[in-house]
């Protein structure tokens, strides 16, 4: 467990499938390198996409993928993909 504040460290669910366990690799504000075992842990086999939603109807996939590339890349880098504005919008009235 990591004691790095700008850290997130997101827990695996608790269910009985075994890929529902999975559990994601730190979010940091900097790119989590991620080790071979990391990598192959990450739930996915094929990049798949399903009437037009990437990874198929499932949402732990989609999430799983997401939670792994957000570490990878590094909250900073994240950010500055979208313009301030929409982040506001999407954080609604959290962010006032």
């Amino acid at each position: 467990m990591t004691t790095d504040p700008d850290v997130i460290v997101v827990e695996p669910a608790k269910d009985e499938w075994p890929e529902e366990r999975y559990s994601p690799p730190p979010i940091g504000l900097e790119p989590h390198p991620f080790m071979i075992d990391e990598y192959h842990a990450i739930p996915v086999e094929n990049f798949e996409l399903w009437d037009g939603i990437l990874f198929g109807p499932t949402v732990f996939t989609r999430d799983a993928v997401l939670l792994a590339l957000l570490a990878n890349a590094g909250l900073r880098h994240v950010v500055s993909l979208v313009p301030r504005e929409r982040w506001l919008e999407a954080l609604g009235e959290e962010a006032t």
